[in-house]
């Protein structure tokens, strides 16, 4: 996703304001369930959706 959006783990982790050790944690997969205020400021960062952070395709039509 970092990728589309044309942005690397460093700028993510400024403009979420979220250390860049967390962003690669979930990238790797070390947090399986990272918190809700976590997803929405690394949503809201990618000015995305939290269905579409979370990969939930389900309302796609």
């Amino acid at each position: 996703m970092l990728k589309s959006k044309n942005i690397n783990q460093s700028e993510l982790s400024r403009i979420a304001n979220v250390p860049r050790t967390n962003i690669v944690s979930i990238i790797n997969g070390q947090i399986k369930n990272p918190t809700i205020g976590l997803m929405i400021k690394i949503a809201d960062a990618l000015n995305i959706s939290l269905d579409e952070f979370r990969g939930d395709n389900t309302n796609d039509k």
